[in-house]
């Protein structure tokens, strides 16, 4: 009978074990069982060292589960990544085609502004700070006598 458990009274208390028990009959000369021989092994280390290793498959089987599944959802993450990415390099192709449009448009508007025959100029913000003037208003605006002289600082 293998992998027996029994508990065996000992001068400290009672043992806990795993044993293989045997028994085999012993015959005399006529054929006749005389007796009969058992075989106790403890086998106790082997059998606590067997069950720590099967808990630890196990525990190990869960991990390996639970990292399974983590690496999934990384991969999924990673495709939305790389999708969002994908999405963000053509936004920023777009932005950048309108940017360049747009400095386009707006160097235009100062040509326009700057070449105008007649006097011209662009304010910006509450303080109407001049943001594009042309030669024709600054001549307007320096002429001496002026009610729109202004001193500008030097740069």
């Amino acid at each position: 009978m293998p992998e027996i458990e029994v508990d065996i009274a000992t001068a400290s208390g009672i043992k806990h074990l795993y044993v293989d028990f045997q028994y085999a009959p012993l015959f005399d000369l006529d054929g006749n069982v005389e007796s009969v021989m058992a075989t106790v092994i403890d086998i106790t280390a082997t059998v606590l060292s067997r069950k720590l290793l099967e808990n630890s498959e196990q525990e190990q089987q869960g991990l390996n589960e639970e990292l399974s599944a983590t690496v999934e959802e990384l991969a999924a993450a990673n495709e939305e990544m790389i999708t969002t990415n994908e999405e963000l390099a053509e936004t920023y192709q777009e932005l950048k085609k309108l940017s360049a449009i747009f400095e386009e448009s707006e160097s235009r508007f100062r040509n326009m502004i700057e070449l105008a025959p007649v006097a011209m100029l662009v304010l910006r913000g509450e303080v109407m700070f001049f943001e594009i003037i042309n030669p024709f208003m600054l001549k307007l605006l320096y002429r001496k006598g002026s009610r729109f002289y202004f001193s500008l600082p030097s740069s």
